[in-house]
Formats: structure tokens, C-alpha cells, sequence
């Protein structure tokens, strides 16, 4: 299961790593307190960064061009940090390996804590330095054919041939890319779909958009902001740039990234549209992990913390018994050693000799009761079921509580689970004695299925509500939560049911293979 896990998680890895390289598009978490950012493999290459380097704003700021550098630093922190909006710019940088110029354009969005500061923006950075030059390029071929249109026929049908050419490497690109374009004449309401504007809303080619039925793909929150841009840019002449949900003629709801833009003198609105669904989808991926691992962290300091607590108390109950027990002894035959006199008798150097091997026996004894309670041998001589059967007898005699077991024939046990679930039980049962109030137990281990072991700890003593917060066991023993993380790490899971006054019973279930 770890094994498929594994391969999993590389291949959706993979799956993240070529969608950023197709589409040229990095991966940022900024810690906004820290200074400091974490970054995809695609955006250490745009920016040509070593992965292995610290990033940190200064790093990015270092990268800005000269004349971009103030109104971007301007930019994010007035407008994105200091009034909590999403980052959304494009701008020029100079990579850090070569020194060549770069044209990004840059997301983000933040998160804020509970007092509404800012703590983090997680985004995207793509290089749309290709789209640039190609703007540019085109920019420029029209002056030139304007220019030259008049004398030159033969050189505008040569470049005529090669727009044809770009168009068609602009159309695979777009495929490529999930980007498509669009128009629409405010004069006759006519409007223009590409290719891929049609296969995002998965209509079919004879599909005759208007502005109406265009904005009737929008689900019902996005369809009101979609609304207003497009009157904005027909009115005020406003471009826009919005990313929003649409629901397709298949009924399948899709994010999308709109663009508009107007030209006043041809009374045309045009723009993009991109199929971002994906990357939603991975922005969402993202958020969900971080908050897994969070939560991870937290358990995992918790689990720390009640770990040295419990080794902390173990030392001090150890430290009590040499203390009360075995060093008392010792020093008694110590002193015993010490008032022997040869001028002494030998009957009463017999007497003394008596007393001090008494009291080395004593001393014996008090060494094996703490050794068998530290780790009984017979558990890893003759296993887990002669184990649990000295802890019955040894519940008895050391703190007077009879436990009923009803063990299961069982095949060997690896070592670890059979230490694990010994001190498993041995715990609980000392609950039982510190808690239930009551002169009994049972214990019972059984295989509900070859592949798993269950072993149920009972009392019908005083119980308690699992549902209230806290550990009622955490203060004297390991506690719930320990037994069930170290389950939790074999496989295996731990589930308590419990009420006021109606006893208690903890069933411990783990996975296993003879």
C-alpha cells in the first residue's frame, strides 16, 4: 500500500512537473512574514535560479528590470500587501544565470491570519516572453506593411503567406496552451469564436455565439461580474482580465480566464480565452496539502511533547524504586559489613553473615521485580500470548486486579508488534487500576480476518465521555493519543467506546502477516 502510495505521488508529481513545462508556468509560496519563497523547478528555470539557493524577496527585487524594479516593488507592497489584493502584473526580469531579459507575468493571492494580516501568497509565474516578441513582431510587421502596401504588392503577399503560417503556429499553440481568441462588432452584435474558444465551451463548429448566449455559459456568481466588465469596456473603454467559472454545453463547470479589450476606432471588442481549469485544480491540490501538513506538524509537536512527559515520569518512577527499594537494601548490607569486628565471635560472625545474604536476596529480588517490569523475558521467549498471561499474573499480585484473558491461538508475531501491543495492554490495564475503580478486566486477542489481529481491553468500572476535550489517561500514563499515533504508524487504528457509569472498552486492531 506504501509501495502504491509512493508511485502515486511521483506520478502526480510528474503529471504537475510537465503541465508547468508545457505551459511555462511556475509555482510560488511566499511566507510574506519571512521574506523567504519556495519555487517550482519551472520557476527556478525562468528565472534561472539554483534550486538548491535561498530565495528570498530581495532575491526577486535583484531580478526586476532596472526600469520596472521601483513600480513593481511600488505595486506590491501598496496595493497587494498593503491593501490585501490579489497580485496580477506582468513585467521584466533579467536571469539570474545569463542576464537575458524576460517578460513574466505574475499571480497571486494572499492569505491572512486572524488579525487580517498577511502571512503568505501562494501563485503562478508564466513567461510570456514568447508572446512579447511575437506581439512586437507583429506590431511591427503591420507599420511596415502599412508603409509599404502602396508600391510593394509582391512583398505583402510574401508576408501574407508567412502571417498564414504564424496563424497556423498560433492556432496549434493555442491547442497547446488552452488559449483561444475572440471578437465581437459592438456595431452588428456579431461575434467571432477560434477553435479553441469552441472546444472550451464544448459546443459544436456550427454554434453561433452573441454576447448573450456568451455570457449564458457563466454559472450564476460569475455571470453578474462577467456582466459588468464587458459593459464597462464597451462604455469606458476599461480592459479586463478576470478569471471565472463557465458550465459548458456538456454541463460540466470549467475555470476560465476571460480577457477583453476594446478597440474605439473599430468599435470592436476582442480578447482571449483560456481553459485554467487544470491549474485551479492544482492551485487547490496545493491548499489542501499545505493544510495536511499543518495539521501533521501539530500532531506531530503534540505527540513530542506527551512522549517526554511519559519518558520524564518513567525516569522519576524508576528513580523511586532504586531509591525506596534497592538502594536501602545495599546500604543496610553495607552498614552489616561495616560493624563486623574479628574479634567477633564465630557464631556471631555467622549471624551477620546470615543477615547480609538475606538482605543480598532482598536486594535480588527488588533487582528482578524491576527488571520484569521493565521488560518481562518470557515476552520474547515464548511470545506475545505467555506475555500477556505473566501481566495477568502480575496485575494480581502487584496492584490486586484479576484479568480475565481469552486468548486466541496465534502464529509468530514480529518482535515490534509484539512490543508494541504488550505495553499496549499493560498500559490500559494500569488505567483500569488508576481509573475504572474496579477489582477486574478482561482481555480478550482474536483474528477477525488473516490479515489483522484485534486485541479488546474492558472494564465495567466508572467510564467517561470520549466526546469531551482532553485525555483522561494522558496525565498518569501515555495516554490515548499516544497508543493510537503508534497504531496509527503500524497500520493499525485504536477505538474507544465509553460512557459515564457503563464501563470501558478500547479495541486495538493492526494489520498483520505471519
Amino acid at each position: 500500500m506504501a509501495d502504491h502510495a509512493q508511485e502515486m505521488q511521483e506520478e502526480c508529481g510528474r503529471f504537475l512537473r510537465d503541465v508547468q513545462a508545457i505551459a511555462g508556468l511556475g509555482i510560488y509560496v511566499l511566507d510574506i512574514p519571512a521574506g523567504r519563497w519556495k519555487s517550482s523547478e519551472v520557476l527556478d528555470e525562468i528565472f534561472g535560479l539554483d534550486a538548491s539557493s535561498e530565495h528570498s524577496i530581495e532575491t526577486w527585487i535583484d531580478l526586476l528590470h532596472a526600469d520596472d524594479r521601483q513600480a513593481m516593488v511600488d505595486y506590491f507592497s501598496g496595493e497587494v500587501v498593503g491593501e490585501r489584493r490579489p497580485f496580477d502584473r506582468e513585467y521584466r526580469i533579467l536571469r539570474h544565470c545569463d542576464g537575458t531579459q524576460r517578460w513574466v507575468h505574475g499571480r497571486g493571492r494572499l492569505d491572512l491570519d486572524a488579525q487580517g494580516l498577511p502571512v503568505r501568497m501562494i501563485g503562478t509565474i508564466q513567461d510570456i516572453t514568447a508572446r512579447k516578441r511575437a506581439a512586437d513582431d507583429l506590431r511591427c510587421l503591420a507599420e511596415t506593411l502599412e508603409q509599404r502596401v502602396a508600391e510593394r504588392t509582391r512583398e505583402l503577399e510574401a508576408v501574407n503567406a508567412a502571417l498564414r503560417g504564424s496563424h497556423a503556429l498560433l492556432t496549434e499553440t493555442g491547442k497547446v496552451a488552452h488559449v483561444g481568441g475572440w471578437e465581437l462588432d459592438l456595431r452588428t452584435s456579431e461575434q467571432v469564436w477560434t477553435d479553441e474558444v469552441y472546444r472550451i465551451h464544448e459546443v459544436e463548429p456550427g454554434f453561433k455565439p452573441t454576447m448573450e448566449n456568451g455570457i449564458a455559459f457563466y454559472t450564476p456568481e460569475s455571470r453578474p461580474i462577467i456582466e459588468r466588465l464587458v459593459r464597462r469596456a464597451m462604455d469606458e473603454g476599461e480592459p479586463f482580465d478576470e478569471e471565472l467559472q463557465i458550465v459548458t454545453a456538456r454541463g460540466r463547470r470549467r475555470w476560465v480566464r476571460a480577457v477583453g479589450r476594446l478597440d474605439g476606432e473599430r468599435r470592436v471588442l476582442f480578447g482571449i480565452f483560456q481553459d485554467i481549469n487544470t491549474r485551479k485544480h492544482l492551485d487547490l491540490v496545493l491548499r489542501e496539502k499545505n493544510v495536511a501538513l499543518d495539521r501533521s506538524v501539530g500532531q506531530l509537536r503534540k505527540l513530542a511533547g506527551e512522549l517526554t512527559q511519559a519518558e520524564e515520569r518513567e525516569r522519576k518512577r524508576l528513580a523511586g524504586q532504586l531509591h525506596d527499594n534497592l538502594q536501602p537494601l545495599l546500604v543496610a548490607c553495607t552498614l552489616k559489613v561495616g560493624l563486623l569486628d574479628p574479634k567477633d565471635g564465630e557464631k556471631s560472625h555467622a549471624r551477620a553473615v546470615q543477615e547480609i545474604l538475606d538482605l543480598l536476596r532482598e536486594s535480588l529480588d527488588a533487582s528482578r521485580v524491576l527488571t520484569m517490569e521493565l521488560f518481562p523475558p518470557v515476552l520474547l521467549d515464548a511470545g506475545l500470548v505467555p506475555g500477556l498471561r505473566w501481566l495477568s499474573d502480575w496485575m494480581l499480585a502487584k496492584h490486586g486486579l484479576r484479568v480475565a484473558l481469552t486468548m486466541a491461538e496465534s502464529p509468530d508475531i514480529p518482535e515490534p508488534l509484539t512490543i508494541l501491543i504488550f505495553r499496549a495492554v499493560r498500559e490500559l490495564l494500569l488505567n483500569v487500576v488508576k481509573h475504572a475503580e474496579v477489582p477486574a478486566a478482561s482481555v480478550s486477542m482474536e483474528w477477525p480476518t488473516p490479515g489483522a489481529l484485534r486485541v479488546v481491553v474492558s472494564d465495567q468500572g466508572r467510564g467517561f465521555n470520549p466526546g469531551e476535550a482532553g485525555d483522561p489517561f494522558s496525565t498518569e500514563g501515555f495516554g490515548l493519543f499516544h497508543l493510537r499515533e503508534h497504531l496509527a504508524y503500524v497500520g493499525g487504528t485504536l477505538d474507544v467506546a465509553s460512557a459515564p457509569g457503563q464501563g470501558t472498552t478500547i479495541s486495538m486492531t493492526v494489520p498483520f502477516a505471519s
